[in-house]
């Protein structure tokens, strides 16, 4: 099982014909609304790579929320551990205007509520992976890795750079970096990817991450899995929208087949 545990949003991408700084009000070519938040679009990668998947946060009580669910659902995922709060789901706006120029806008929402607690032990054994971020605190997640790491469970975290998440890497198994990682890991066990070959678009490095997850999990030699998760990313860089650009396993079979 793959156990993720992070930032489920509903997102918003906003495409302007204007640019941002014109006189309001400013109008739109295009919009795109679909699920958004690291740990839910890794989650659905990992699970339309043929993972198994259990998706834990918050979301909050509005239209968003059931929207969410519906489709972690038709992904096949698992949302037990989903707790619906009594706020607004988390919310990524992201405007882009005509120039090409963008800005992002977080409302965090029910992920503030969010809690390492919702994670049972049983949840926790040998056969998990847990699949972590970095937008909640290391403070926040080493308690659950060193559960998790006590109930044999491996652990796998994605970053930036690991700036925000120092204290956690001795403790992981698999670090997954966007660019060059900043910090000196000391555990000579943890495999540390980093590589700025992942393409930039929107929903690339989640479906690489989710990538690495759902192979490593089944027992891929890492060759084979950074193979596949590098044809993920390559795959979602041809489409517009995070979640619209997960591929499936079908889609990076025939991917490879086709550049063997």
């Amino acid at each position: 099982m793959i156990l993720t545990f992070g930032y489920i949003c509903m997102g918003i991408d906003i495409t302007l014909e204007d640019a941002i700084g014109d006189t309001s009000p400013l109008k739109s070519q295009s919009s795109i609304t679909s699920v958004n938040g690291r740990a839910a679009l890794q989650a659905i990668a990992a699970a339309r790579m043929g993972g198994k998947v259990s998706l834990v946060g918050c979301i909050g009580n509005d239209l968003f929320a059931q929207h969410i669910l519906d489709v972690l659902r038709k992904d096949g995922i698992q949302t037990a551990g989903i707790i619906a709060q009594d706020t607004d789901t988390g919310l990524i706006t992201k405007i882009t205007d005509v120039k090409g120029e963008a800005k992002t806008i977080l409302t965090r929402g029910a992920n503030t509520q969010s809690s390492v607690e919702q994670i049972p032990d049983l949840s926790l054994n040998e056969r998990t992976l847990l699949l972590l971020q970095d937008e909640f605190s290391a403070a926040m997640q080493l308690p659950l890795i060193e559960r998790a790491k006590n109930k044999g469970a491996r652990v796998m975290i994605c970053c930036d750079d690991g700036g925000n998440i120092g204290a956690l890497l001795p403790h992981v198994d698999m670090i997954v970096c966007k660019g060059e990682l900043t910090l000196t890991i000391t555990n000579e066990h943890t495999i540390v990817i980093q590589n700025e070959a992942i393409p930039r678009g929107a929903g690339c490095f989640d479906a690489f991450c989710g990538s690495v997850a759902a192979c490593f999990q089944a027992g891929m030699s890492m060759p084979r899995t950074l193979e596949y998760a590098h044809t993920a990313a390559q795959l979602a860089a041809q489409k517009v929208g995070a979640y619209e650009s997960l591929p499936y396993l079908g889609h990076v079979k025939e991917a490879l087949e086709k550049s063997a």
